[in-house]
């Protein structure tokens, strides 16, 4: 073969750019320290490195989750801490005030440290995180409680079901005193009576409470205090006394005093069931608290939109009216859309969630703890209570994929319970045209509804960052009467605060003592609280543990994949060095090579 000068040029520069092409790959990696710089170097290694990579971005997402959790229950747990140190000293005063020795004037003095003590309470129970009220639920961009007002009676009587609404504000506490003898009924009779805002030293002019003297009654009446209105749903009987008896064991006397409401999430959900409806269009909505069922029957209806029914909870039943299609109960509003009409019945079922119904008129309500939207679809006809199953599926995406064929059993006479992740179904029949069918292709949607915001600690974890204020300090619900924790009121603090309020600015040694009381269960609920965040705050310290250990094995797999070994690259550089040295000696000798140094 003819070697031509033009083939010995090319294959120098050939062989002296490939060395070079090497030592400068051993370049970028002596300056980068990873050995693998681009995806040529290593295709299977850069998939490897890039999965890694992955996961690092993973870990460290929910360390920030895990760091944001703890500023929110740190601060959560300081506050409850301050909310126990406050009860504290509230109950060493009500422990004075409660004394036989104290006067009317010492018991003024303390209530002036025990409203700043409520104040205080207030305040913190509507503390932020980051512009974030971390007691109120998933409302996070409004304050947990408002300052309010709740009323008694000095005798025990129940006022919750009678009181329509109780609006304004009072720097002291409000005693009102009916006047007369004997027992009289709201908005039947002509009621006198007059209020007080300094304990009974000094009383306002007398009033009357007008009454209809007959039925049909005014669906309710106000009684005028200042700047306090109370108005009062008719049919309440109350016990008069005399102007110049002024003993609060006599008699019913109301007394006004300062109260929270719980403007934030709660997690009682409620759900109508109607079993009864002339009208058979009526449709209820419920909101509020709602800790027990409630039973509402219409017994009337009155000229324009009165209502009079029937309202039972807690095995008590009250004859009331309303001059609307709102009612306001003790537990809440229930709205009424239709046209009812007497025989109307329904039960408002506490814990229940409702559920949107499209394409079906019967009662539907979810019972359980559901953490997303379920989509139910009834897979074929079928009559409630025909004793024949029903069949169904059931989508959780949203109706994108379906879980089928699943059956309940549906007893006759009775109703069936459709079962879900989570919680179940339960369909009634419903008075009405086609209340009892279901048709194939009927959907129900359950939409929970819950307080609770979780952030992700894990793949496979959450925790609870936020609480919901009501379960901690109690108070009233913005809808309703009825104060939070209404089967035991002692664990609700701010209930237990207000009536201590009350009695030490209206000179009542027994109201002191009952507060007492109730204000040591309460403070046992707000420790409760705390014990949970404590927990929640126990689990990120192990989750940060975790996090840690996991990304230090994680970087120590990246590494082994991706870092280079300085030995093994000085080796190799010295040898590539030394290979490039060679090749420009050879050329260099070759190219010096002539014919003309033989001649």
């Amino acid at each position: 073969m003819r070697v031509t000068q033009s083939m010995m040029y090319s294959s120098f520069v050939s062989n002296m750019n490939e060395n070079l092409s090497q030592l400068m790959e051993l370049n970028i990696k002596s300056s980068s320290q990873k050995n693998i710089n681009k995806p040529s170097d290593d295709p299977v290694g850069m998939a490897r490195v890039l999965s890694h990579r992955s996961t690092l971005n993973e870990l460290d997402r929910y360390q920030k989750n895990v760091d944001t959790a703890t500023g929110w229950l740190s601060l959560a747990d300081e506050t409850l801490m301050q909310v126990s140190t406050i009860v504290t000293r509230a109950r060493e005063l009500a422990e004075q005030a409660a004394s036989g020795t104290y006067t009317g004037t010492n018991r003024e003095q303390i209530s002036y440290e025990v409203r700043q003590l409520f104040d205080q309470l207030l305040g913190l129970a509507n503390t932020t995180y980051e512009g974030k009220s971390i007691f109120a639920g998933h409302k996070v961009d409004q304050n947990a409680y408002a300052e309010g007002l709740t009323v008694s009676a000095s005798d025990g009587t129940n006022l919750a079901p009678y009181v329509e609404s109780l609006t304004g504000q009072s720097e002291k506490s409000v005693l009102v005193q009916l006047l007369g003898t004997g027992t009289a009924v709201v908005g039947q009779d002509n009621i006198d009576y007059r209020y007080s805002t300094d304990g009974g030293t000094t009383w306002s002019s007398t009033q009357t409470l007008a009454g209809a003297g007959a039925p049909p009654l005014p669906p309710n009446v106000t009684i005028s205090c200042g700047g306090v209105d109370l108005k009062l749903k008719s049919g309440l009987s109350v016990d008069l006394t005399a102007a110049d008896d002024t003993s609060l064991s006599q008699g019913t006397w109301l007394k006004i005093m300062p109260s929270a409401v719980y403007q934030g999430d709660e997690e009682n959900n409620a759900a109508a069931e109607v079993t009864a409806d002339p009208s058979g269009d009526v449709t209820v909505t419920a909101s509020g608290g709602f800790e027990r069922d409630v039973r509402i029957q219409v017994t009337g209806v009155g000229p324009g939109s009165r209502i009079d029914y029937d309202y039972t909870a807690g095995g008590q039943t009250f004859s009331l009216s309303s001059d609307g299609p709102v009612l306001n109960l003790p537990e809440g509003r229930i709205e009424l859309k239709g046209t009812p009409q007497a025989g109307l019945d329904f039960t408002v079922r506490s814990g229940a969630v409702p559920v949107d119904q499209l394409g079906s008129t019967v009662n539907a309500y979810a019972q359980g703890t559901f953490n997303q939207n379920v989509v139910v679809r009834i897979d074929e006809d079928q009559t409630i209570g025909s004793g024949t199953a029903v069949k169904y599926a059931y989508s959780l995406d949203g109706g994108r994929s379906w879980k089928t064929g699943n059956e309940v059993p549906n007893p006759a006479g009775g109703s069936p319970r459709i079962i879900l992740p989570g919680g179940s179904l339960t369909l009634t029949a419903k008075p009405g045209p086609n209340g009892t069918q279901l048709a194939a292709g009927d959907q129900f949607v359950v939409h929970p509804e819950t307080a609770n915001i979780n952030i992700d600690i894990s793949a496979t974890e959450n925790v609870r960052v936020n609480n919901i204020g009501k379960d901690i300090f109690g108070g009233y619900y913005t809808a309703g009467s009825a104060p939070v924790f209404e089967d035991d009121e002692s664990q609700n603090l701010f209930l237990a605060m207000g009536r201590l309020v009350g009695a030490l600015e209206t000179n009542s040694q027994g109201g002191v003592q009952e507060a007492l009381d109730d204000l040591k269960t309460s403070q046992s609920t707000v420790m409760n609280g705390a014990a949970s965040i404590g927990g929640r705050e126990n689990r990120l310290d192990i989750a940060t543990s975790i996090l840690s250990r996991l990304e230090l094995d994680e970087n120590d797999r990246l590494g082994q994949v991706e870092d280079v070994d300085i030995t093994e690259l000085m080796t190799k550089i010295a040898q590539h060095e030394i290979a490039y040295q060679a090749v420009l000696k050879s050329t260099s000798t070759i190219m010096n090579l002539s014919l003309m140094n033989y001649l």
